[in-house]
């Protein structure tokens, strides 16, 4: 078994007690000392002062017995601050050069990647940020085009010779035709903070356990905020990429789990309940899985828990909320909360939190995400006539809806819910195509009835 034991030079912690431990490991097998820094660090100073960085770093390695072969220099890929890993990897690459026969590299997950995966994988990124902005999309088509190109591969876990995160990071999952929740999550994030579309969308991981009778899984899935004033949406939204992805043989663009209401979580069938999640931007990390043990390893936090009936906060998440001044003005100003941070409404009352968010989740008609659906399909498709398009939203809208009625309960009320459709059939001032979409799911004998 592969062990990796990760020193973080920014942590505090005695170097010499590191090397210690690390050495005590070294004795049971193969083992790795990984010297971790921030990828940030690759974009200070020229090409000189990384060389000499690094040229200490292993003088320090050396000095204190550990060999060429059993450490890895190695930058922490940063979510939390969105860094653009095209540039610091044009330094990592000439690096890598200049240290021939040493093993450095951005650490992800529990990786080293090298420039060459990270260069593949940003090629994969910018390609499709190149596509979703020529296409003059707003915000949330910009979203829902992401969405739909993500979620075309296909679920597949990592093997059991391979690390876990080759399906949970993004340079995993562009290096490779695996992909679990995370990696969908991760992909969805890198990309929206490639198209540079600042605070008006923001992505949190959000981390929910799934019980069921025999066994509690563990799943991710995503909080968006999101101002739009196309679609006049400003305000906090679930999406679950992974239970929208798409199966074998399946040509179907799926989306009963994009952009939902908060309070609609509550009308999922499956349960989705919340779990501690570790406060801090960035924890450390001890795990044992697959042929990999790991100590001590650092990972960057960009994250939430917020199930059916209750949410909790991390520090990102918790800073964001309060800085939201939409969500501040609902908490009023005549109650003990009104001048308190976020975190202490927190400790004092998670609900009333929850509650907040809650409010702050804008409901939408099932007409605006038939005309999101139907407009970036015209940008996309700029060939295909109106009735080719509107055959297009009607197929997406049928697959959507039975969905829905599957893996939804009685009081759904999301886009392809029974509850929409039904309302809008009852517009007075319906369009043509529109009623005749909506009237597609319809069995014929109740279409009289109408």
């Amino acid at each position: 078994m592969e062990q990796k034991y990760y020193y973080d030079a920014t942590n505090g912690y005695s170097f010499d007690s590191y090397v210690k431990f690390f050495k005590s490991l070294r004795q049971k097998g193969n083992a790795k000392f990984v010297y971790i820094l921030r990828e940030k660090d690759l974009l200070k100073g020229d090409l000189n002062c990384q060389i000499e960085n690094i040229n200490k770093i292993i003088e320090l390695m050396t000095k204190n017995g550990i060999k060429k072969d059993e450490f890895i220099i190695s930058f922490l890929h940063d979510k939390t601050l969105k860094t653009n890993s095209n540039e610091s990897c044009k330094v990592l690459y000439e690096l890598e050069k200049h240290f021939d026969g040493y093993h450095l590299g951005i650490e992800s997950g529990d990786v080293t990647w090298s420039s060459e995966q990270i260069i593949n994988a940003n090629k994969k990124i910018e390609d499709i940020v190149k596509e979703v902005k020529s296409k003059d999309l707003s915000k949330l088509e910009q979203l829902f085009l992401v969405y739909t190109i993500i979620t075309q591969k296909i679920y597949k876990e990592a093997s059991s010779i391979e690390s876990l995160y080759t399906s949970r990071e993004v340079f995993g999952v562009l290096n490779s035709d695996k992909i679990v929740c995370v990696g969908y999550v991760e992909l969805l994030k890198e990309i929206m903070a490639r198209l540079g579309l600042g605070n008006d969308i923001q992505i949190f991981s959000n981390k929910v356990k799934l019980p069921n009778k025999n066994r509690t899984e563990y799943h991710e899935t995503c909080i968006i905020y999101l101002k739009d004033e196309k679609y006049n949406l400003d305000g906090y939204y679930y999406c679950d990429p992974t239970w929208d992805s798409k199966r074998d043989g399946d040509t179907s663009i799926r989306l009963a789990y994009f952009m939902l209401p908060i309070r609609e979580i509550r009308n999922i069938n499956s349960l989705i309940q919340t779990y501690p999640i570790r406060y801090d931007t960035v924890e450390h990390i001890t795990a044992t899985y697959n042929n990999i043990a790991t100590y001590h390893r650092p990972q960057y936090a960009d994250q939430v828990s917020l199930g059916q009936t209750s949410v909790v906060l991390t520090e990102t998440f918790e800073e964001f909320l309060n800085n939201d001044k939409r969500l501040r003005a609902l908490i009023g100003k005549e109650n003990e909360f009104t001048n308190l941070p976020i975190k202490d409404i927190y400790k004092k009352s998670p609900q009333f939190t929850y509650s907040l968010i809650r409010q702050r989740s804008k409901e939408y008609s099932l007409d605006t995400m038939l005309k999101l659906i139907k407009n970036v399909l015209k940008a996309t498709n700029k060939d295909d006539t109106d009735e080719i398009i509107n055959q297009k939203v009607c197929r997406i809208y049928k697959d959507n809806y039975y969905t829905t009625q599957q893996k939804f309960g009685r009081n759904a009320f999301s886009s392809f819910s029974l509850y929409q459709n039904r309302m809008a059939l009852n517009n007075k001032n319906l369009d043509k195509s529109t009623k005749e979409i909506l009237l597609s799911v319809i069995p014929k004998n109740k279409e009289k009835e109408m």
